[in-house]
């Protein structure tokens, strides 16, 4: 069985400089997608750009960087947020704030990605 063609697709990963998010950025333009990487880590962001992923930093936590880069693009056809931490922190020594920052941002993150712009969503 083959995979699903994407070609004349776009394919946006919010925090696609390594790993998961890094994975599906390089499957999406193996599949025929332009795939372009948002993420915060400059020196990750050089390396995808590297491998042709088109790039941008840019933080979820940030609207008008997030409106700026998605404002950018002709067309979005699939986004994927893997931003984030998936530390949640020690539940028996971290305050309550550090325990639920990754949580939140993941939860506001991707709410921010999704957020209608200019009548479409991304």
């Amino acid at each position: 069985m083959s995979a699903s063609r994407l070609d004349g697709t776009t394919v946006v990963v919010v925090g696609g400089a390594s790993g998961i998010g890094l994975a599906v950025a390089r499957g999406g333009r193996e599949r025929g997608a332009h795939a372009a990487v948002l993420d915060i880590d400059s020196e990750r962001l050089a390396e995808a750009e590297r491998e042709g992923l088109e790039t941008r930093s840019a933080d979820v936590s940030d609207e008008p960087s997030l409106a700026s880069f998605f404002e950018s693009l002709e067309r979005v056809d699939h986004v994927y947020v893997a931003a984030g931490s998936t530390r949640l922190g020690d539940l028996h020594t971290d305050p309550l704030d550090v325990q639920l920052a990754p949580l939140v941002l993941r939860v506001w993150g991707s709410a921010r990605v999704s957020k209608p712009r200019d009548g479409r969503v991304p």
